[in-house]
């Protein structure tokens, strides 16, 4: 998605006007308004959201084959 990440702040004004105001209005004080609806979804703060980089790493070393890691380290001029 682009645009710039949500903040804890953010998530932490959107949580108090949300008790008050509606979904529209409260992403809004908050500084935010298309991902009001996905955060919805999961209300926890975006620092204790585990990134999705471990996951793409984790999934690349289980289907990585060692013949391509040693053309990418010859090419490289890697020594193994």
């Amino acid at each position: 998605m682009p645009g710039r990440h949500v903040t804890d702040h953010q998530m932490r004004l959107y949580m108090k006007y949300r008790q008050t105001d509606t979904l529209p209005v409260a992403a809004a004080k908050a500084s935010f308004a298309s991902t009001a609806y996905r955060l919805e979804k999961d209300r926890r703060l975006p620092s204790q959201k585990k990134g999705a980089r471990g996951k793409i790493s984790s999934e690349w070393a289980r289907f990585r084959h060692p013949a391509l890691s040693a053309c990418v380290f010859l090419i490289l001029g890697i020594a193994q």
